[in-house]
Protein backbone atom coordinates (compact mmCIF):
# COMPACT_ATOMS: atom_id res chain seq x y z
CA UNK A 1 0.00 0.00 0.00
CA UNK A 2 2.83 2.13 0.66
CA UNK A 3 5.24 1.50 -1.94
CA UNK A 4 4.67 4.27 -4.09
CA UNK A 5 5.44 6.60 -0.81
CA UNK A 6 9.17 4.82 -0.04
CA UNK A 7 9.91 4.94 -3.65
CA UNK A 8 8.99 8.51 -3.90
CA UNK A 9 10.95 8.91 -0.51
CA UNK A 10 14.03 6.95 -1.48
CA UNK A 11 14.37 8.61 -4.49
CA UNK A 12 13.83 11.97 -2.63
CA UNK A 13 16.92 11.01 -0.63
CA UNK A 14 18.96 9.67 -3.81
CA UNK A 15 18.84 12.86 -5.63
CA UNK A 16 18.10 15.16 -3.21
CA UNK A 17 21.52 16.69 -4.19
CA UNK A 18 20.81 17.10 -7.31
CA UNK A 19 17.37 19.32 -6.11
CA UNK A 20 19.63 21.82 -3.80
CA UNK A 21 21.74 22.77 -6.60
CA UNK A 22 19.38 23.11 -8.44
CA UNK A 23 16.79 25.00 -6.22
CA UNK A 24 19.77 26.91 -3.83
CA UNK A 25 20.74 29.07 -6.29
CA UNK A 26 17.05 30.54 -6.73
CA UNK A 27 16.33 30.13 -2.92
CA UNK A 28 19.65 31.48 -1.69
CA UNK A 29 19.47 34.87 -3.11
CA UNK A 30 15.68 35.39 -2.39
CA UNK A 31 16.32 35.13 1.02
CA UNK A 32 19.12 36.68 1.46
CA UNK A 33 17.52 40.26 0.19
CA UNK A 34 16.22 40.53 3.39
CA UNK A 35 17.64 40.18 7.01
CA UNK A 36 15.68 37.43 9.31
CA UNK A 37 16.09 35.50 12.14
CA UNK A 38 16.63 31.81 12.28
CA UNK A 39 13.31 31.25 12.85
CA UNK A 40 12.07 33.57 10.70
CA UNK A 41 13.88 31.98 7.64
CA UNK A 42 12.75 28.51 8.97
CA UNK A 43 8.98 29.64 8.18
CA UNK A 44 10.02 30.82 5.36
CA UNK A 45 11.48 27.81 3.97
CA UNK A 46 8.67 25.82 5.21
CA UNK A 47 6.29 28.10 3.01
CA UNK A 48 8.66 26.97 0.05
CA UNK A 49 8.27 23.81 1.29
CA UNK A 50 4.89 24.26 1.35
CA UNK A 51 3.97 25.07 -2.60
CA UNK A 52 6.58 22.69 -3.94
CA UNK A 53 4.27 20.38 -1.52
CA UNK A 54 1.42 21.90 -3.85
CA UNK A 55 2.98 21.43 -7.13
CA UNK A 56 4.48 18.11 -6.14
CA UNK A 57 0.86 16.62 -5.85
CA UNK A 58 -0.94 18.52 -8.23
CA UNK A 59 1.56 16.71 -10.83
CA UNK A 60 1.94 13.67 -9.07
CA UNK A 61 -2.01 13.26 -9.68
CA UNK A 62 -1.93 14.57 -13.14
CA UNK A 63 1.04 12.16 -13.91
CA UNK A 64 -0.35 9.05 -12.35
CA UNK A 65 -3.96 9.86 -14.05
CA UNK A 66 -2.71 10.91 -17.62
CA UNK A 67 0.15 8.53 -17.51
CA UNK A 68 2.51 8.09 -20.73
CA UNK A 69 0.05 10.51 -22.62
CA UNK A 70 2.57 13.60 -20.76
CA UNK A 71 3.71 14.68 -23.59
CA UNK A 72 7.35 16.77 -24.27
CA UNK A 73 5.47 19.54 -25.02
CA UNK A 74 3.61 19.65 -22.58
CA UNK A 75 6.33 19.68 -20.11
CA UNK A 76 7.99 22.41 -22.28
CA UNK A 77 4.97 24.70 -22.49
CA UNK A 78 4.72 24.10 -17.93
CA UNK A 79 8.11 24.36 -17.81
CA UNK A 80 8.16 27.79 -20.15
CA UNK A 81 5.68 29.48 -18.13
CA UNK A 82 6.91 28.33 -14.94
CA UNK A 83 9.99 30.13 -15.58
CA UNK A 84 8.57 33.15 -17.26
CA UNK A 85 6.47 33.56 -13.70
CA UNK A 86 9.69 32.66 -11.78
CA UNK A 87 11.64 35.33 -13.23
CA UNK A 88 9.29 37.85 -12.92
CA UNK A 89 8.82 36.68 -9.30
CA UNK A 90 12.36 37.51 -8.59
CA UNK A 91 12.77 40.37 -9.92
CA UNK A 92 9.82 41.93 -7.97
CA UNK A 93 11.69 40.80 -5.14
CA UNK A 94 14.73 42.37 -5.78
CA UNK A 95 12.75 45.60 -6.86
CA UNK A 96 11.06 45.33 -3.95
CA UNK A 97 13.14 44.89 -1.01
CA UNK A 98 15.38 48.22 -2.84
CA UNK A 99 12.57 50.08 -2.48
CA UNK A 100 12.49 48.92 1.28
CA UNK A 101 15.35 49.25 2.03
CA UNK A 102 15.94 53.06 0.93
CA UNK A 103 12.01 53.29 2.86
CA UNK A 104 9.96 54.01 -0.55
CA UNK A 105 6.57 53.50 -1.13
CA UNK A 106 6.28 49.69 -2.37
CA UNK A 107 3.26 49.37 -4.92
CA UNK A 108 0.61 47.21 -3.80
CA UNK A 109 1.43 44.39 -6.83
CA UNK A 110 4.92 44.28 -5.84
CA UNK A 111 4.02 42.84 -2.33
CA UNK A 112 3.39 39.48 -3.99
CA UNK A 113 6.88 38.94 -4.38
CA UNK A 114 6.86 38.43 -0.12
CA UNK A 115 5.13 35.19 -0.85
CA UNK A 116 7.52 32.43 -0.18
CA UNK A 117 4.77 29.93 -1.24
CA UNK A 118 4.29 31.00 -4.48
CA UNK A 119 8.19 30.77 -5.11
CA UNK A 120 8.08 26.98 -3.85
CA UNK A 121 4.84 27.22 -6.44
CA UNK A 122 6.86 28.26 -9.17
CA UNK A 123 10.24 25.94 -8.46
CA UNK A 124 8.01 22.88 -7.98
CA UNK A 125 6.43 23.60 -11.55
CA UNK A 126 9.83 22.75 -12.78
CA UNK A 127 11.74 19.48 -14.63
CA UNK A 128 15.07 19.29 -13.45
CA UNK A 129 16.60 16.04 -13.61
CA UNK A 130 15.00 14.48 -9.95
CA UNK A 131 11.45 16.05 -10.81
CA UNK A 132 11.60 13.85 -14.38
CA UNK A 133 13.03 11.20 -12.52
CA UNK A 134 9.56 10.95 -9.94
CA UNK A 135 7.35 11.95 -12.77
CA UNK A 136 8.59 8.84 -14.70
CA UNK A 137 8.56 6.90 -11.42
CA UNK A 138 4.63 7.70 -11.06
CA UNK A 139 4.22 7.42 -14.87
CA UNK A 140 5.03 3.70 -14.65
CA UNK A 141 3.01 3.17 -11.64
CA UNK A 142 -0.36 4.17 -12.79
CA UNK A 143 -3.03 5.38 -10.87
CA UNK A 144 -3.78 8.97 -9.32
CA UNK A 145 -3.22 8.36 -5.45
CA UNK A 146 0.27 6.26 -6.48
CA UNK A 147 1.23 9.44 -8.42
CA UNK A 148 0.49 11.45 -5.18
CA UNK A 149 2.37 9.00 -3.10
CA UNK A 150 5.22 9.18 -5.22
CA UNK A 151 5.71 12.69 -5.25
CA UNK A 152 4.39 13.05 -1.59
CA UNK A 153 7.55 10.66 -0.76
CA UNK A 154 10.04 13.06 -3.29
CA UNK A 155 8.57 15.98 -1.55
CA UNK A 156 9.91 14.76 2.01
CA UNK A 157 12.99 13.17 0.69
CA UNK A 158 14.31 16.34 -0.54
CA UNK A 159 12.99 18.61 2.07
CA UNK A 160 15.77 17.69 3.90
CA UNK A 161 18.44 19.25 1.37
CA UNK A 162 16.90 22.14 1.71
CA UNK A 163 17.29 22.48 5.42
CA UNK A 164 20.61 24.29 5.67
CA UNK A 165 19.07 27.46 3.64
CA UNK A 166 17.71 28.31 6.84
CA UNK A 167 21.66 29.60 7.62
CA UNK A 168 21.27 32.01 5.39
CA UNK A 169 19.69 34.31 7.86
CA UNK A 170 23.39 34.64 9.04
CA UNK A 171 24.65 36.19 5.65
CA UNK A 172 21.85 38.65 5.89
CA UNK A 173 22.93 40.92 8.12
CA UNK A 174 25.78 42.39 5.78
CA UNK A 175 24.59 45.01 3.36
CA UNK A 176 27.02 44.26 0.94
CA UNK A 177 25.55 40.65 0.57
CA UNK A 178 21.59 42.00 0.22
CA UNK A 179 22.72 44.36 -2.53
CA UNK A 180 25.16 41.06 -3.99
CA UNK A 181 21.49 38.82 -3.30
CA UNK A 182 19.55 41.52 -5.13
CA UNK A 183 22.26 41.28 -8.20
CA UNK A 184 22.36 37.85 -7.89
CA UNK A 185 18.24 37.25 -8.73
CA UNK A 186 18.03 39.92 -11.15
CA UNK A 187 21.15 37.51 -12.78
CA UNK A 188 19.10 34.18 -12.64
CA UNK A 189 16.00 35.81 -13.46
CA UNK A 190 17.29 36.53 -16.74
CA UNK A 191 18.86 33.00 -17.65
CA UNK A 192 15.39 31.70 -16.62
CA UNK A 193 13.57 34.37 -19.06
CA UNK A 194 15.80 33.16 -21.43
CA UNK A 195 15.24 29.22 -20.56
CA UNK A 196 11.45 29.85 -20.70
CA UNK A 197 11.29 31.91 -23.73
CA UNK A 198 13.28 29.08 -25.98
CA UNK A 199 10.71 26.79 -24.49
CA UNK A 200 7.49 28.42 -25.52
CA UNK A 201 9.31 29.30 -29.26
CA UNK A 202 9.96 25.42 -29.20
CA UNK A 203 6.30 24.89 -28.39
CA UNK A 204 5.35 27.23 -30.80
CA UNK A 205 7.18 25.96 -33.78
CA UNK A 206 6.38 22.29 -32.99
CA UNK A 207 2.25 23.49 -32.97
CA UNK A 208 3.44 25.23 -36.49
CA UNK A 209 5.17 21.93 -37.53
CA UNK A 210 2.00 19.97 -36.44
CA UNK A 211 -0.48 22.09 -38.52
CA UNK A 212 1.63 21.62 -41.57
CA UNK A 213 1.99 17.76 -41.37
CA UNK A 214 -0.40 14.82 -41.68
CA UNK A 215 -0.20 10.82 -40.45
CA UNK A 216 -0.54 8.41 -43.40
CA UNK A 217 -1.69 5.34 -42.42
CA UNK A 218 -0.98 2.73 -45.67
CA UNK A 219 -3.91 0.20 -44.51
CA UNK A 220 -6.37 3.12 -43.93
CA UNK A 221 -6.08 5.35 -46.65
CA UNK A 222 -8.13 5.04 -49.69
CA UNK A 223 -5.04 3.88 -52.41
CA UNK A 224 -4.95 2.32 -55.59
CA UNK A 225 -2.32 0.59 -55.76
CA UNK A 226 -0.17 0.13 -58.91
CA UNK A 227 2.48 -1.89 -59.28
CA UNK A 228 5.08 -1.10 -61.95
CA UNK A 229 7.48 -4.93 -63.27
CA UNK A 230 9.54 -5.59 -65.83
CA UNK A 231 8.96 -9.25 -67.83
CA UNK A 232 11.05 -10.75 -65.02
CA UNK A 233 9.37 -10.01 -62.25
CA UNK A 234 5.99 -10.28 -63.41
CA UNK A 235 5.49 -13.66 -61.61
CA UNK A 236 5.96 -12.01 -58.26
CA UNK A 237 3.79 -8.95 -59.28
CA UNK A 238 0.42 -10.92 -59.99
CA UNK A 239 1.34 -13.01 -56.86
CA UNK A 240 1.34 -9.25 -54.60
CA UNK A 241 -1.81 -7.85 -56.54
CA UNK A 242 -3.35 -11.06 -55.54
CA UNK A 243 -2.50 -10.74 -51.84
CA UNK A 244 -3.36 -6.66 -51.82
CA UNK A 245 -6.83 -7.22 -52.13
CA UNK A 246 -7.15 -8.08 -48.17
CA UNK A 247 -6.15 -4.48 -47.76
CA UNK A 248 -7.31 -2.07 -50.59
CA UNK A 249 -10.93 -1.88 -51.34
CA UNK A 250 -9.60 -0.90 -55.30
CA UNK A 251 -7.76 -3.96 -56.95
CA UNK A 252 -4.10 -3.52 -58.10
CA UNK A 253 -3.22 -2.28 -61.44
CA UNK A 254 0.02 -4.21 -62.84
CA UNK A 255 2.07 -1.71 -65.47
CA UNK A 256 4.93 -3.14 -67.52
CA UNK A 257 7.97 -1.34 -68.05
CA UNK A 258 6.89 1.43 -70.29
CA UNK A 259 6.79 5.32 -69.02
CA UNK A 260 3.88 6.09 -71.04
CA UNK A 261 1.43 4.05 -68.95
CA UNK A 262 2.12 6.65 -66.86
CA UNK A 263 -0.72 8.65 -68.62
CA UNK A 264 -3.01 6.34 -67.83
CA UNK A 265 -2.88 6.68 -63.97
CA UNK A 266 -5.76 9.02 -62.25
CA UNK A 267 -4.55 12.58 -61.89
CA UNK A 268 -5.31 12.19 -58.22
CA UNK A 269 -1.84 11.31 -57.20
CA UNK A 270 -2.26 11.36 -53.60
CA UNK A 271 -4.15 8.85 -53.86
CA UNK A 272 -2.05 6.48 -55.98
CA UNK A 273 0.60 4.13 -54.37
CA UNK A 274 2.86 2.90 -56.90
CA UNK A 275 4.59 -0.97 -55.79
CA UNK A 276 7.90 -0.46 -58.00
CA UNK A 277 10.27 -3.53 -59.06
CA UNK A 278 13.77 -1.93 -58.48
CA UNK A 279 14.22 -3.83 -62.06
CA UNK A 280 12.21 -1.31 -63.24
CA UNK A 281 14.16 1.29 -62.38
CA UNK A 282 16.90 0.65 -65.25
CA UNK A 283 13.46 2.83 -67.49
CA UNK A 284 14.85 6.10 -66.77
CA UNK A 285 11.32 7.43 -67.85
CA UNK A 286 9.64 5.43 -65.01
CA UNK A 287 13.01 6.05 -62.81
CA UNK A 288 11.85 9.86 -62.95
CA UNK A 289 7.93 9.70 -63.29
CA UNK A 290 7.61 7.27 -60.03
CA UNK A 291 8.84 10.14 -58.07
CA UNK A 292 5.49 12.57 -58.46
CA UNK A 293 3.69 9.49 -56.82
CA UNK A 294 3.41 7.85 -52.87
CA UNK A 295 5.62 4.73 -53.95
CA UNK A 296 8.08 1.92 -52.44
CA UNK A 297 10.74 0.28 -54.30
CA UNK A 298 10.84 -3.73 -53.64
CA UNK A 299 13.93 -5.36 -53.92
CA UNK A 300 14.14 -8.71 -55.36
CA UNK A 301 12.92 -11.65 -53.56
CA UNK A 302 10.77 -8.78 -51.05
CA UNK A 303 7.84 -8.25 -52.59
CA UNK A 304 6.47 -11.40 -49.87
CA UNK A 305 7.24 -8.20 -46.99
CA UNK A 306 4.87 -5.88 -48.58
CA UNK A 307 1.84 -6.91 -47.82
CA UNK A 308 2.45 -6.72 -43.99
CA UNK A 309 4.45 -3.60 -44.11
CA UNK A 310 1.79 -2.00 -45.77
CA UNK A 311 -0.61 -3.40 -42.91
CA UNK A 312 1.60 -1.99 -39.93
CA UNK A 313 2.93 1.33 -41.01
CA UNK A 314 2.13 4.86 -40.90
CA UNK A 315 4.26 8.01 -42.26
CA UNK A 316 4.69 11.26 -40.70
CA UNK A 317 4.69 13.67 -43.80
CA UNK A 318 5.22 17.74 -44.60
CA UNK A 319 2.05 18.39 -46.47
CA UNK A 320 2.56 17.88 -50.17
CA UNK A 321 5.06 15.61 -49.17
CA UNK A 322 5.39 12.29 -50.67
CA UNK A 323 5.91 8.90 -48.82
CA UNK A 324 9.50 7.25 -50.16
CA UNK A 325 10.39 4.21 -48.65
CA UNK A 326 12.43 0.77 -50.44
CA UNK A 327 11.93 -2.69 -49.04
Amino acid sequence: MFKPLIEGLALGLSTGTVCFVTCAPIYLPWMMTEQRGIWKSLQRLLEISAGRFVAYILFGALAGYFGSNIEPLSRELFTGISYILLSAFLVLNAFRTHREGKSCRIPGVVTVSKSAFLLGLFTGINFCPSFLIALSSAVNLGGVVSGMEVFLGFFFGTSVFLLPLALSSYLSILKEVKVLARIASILIALWFIYQGVFNLHHVYQEHQHEKNTYLLDLAEYPFQPVIVASLADSTAAFALRDSLLTIYQAPAVVLPILGKQFDSLTADRDHIILLVFAGSLKDTLVAVKYQDYHHIVIEQGNSHKVPQFLRKTRFKLDIGQKMRFRI
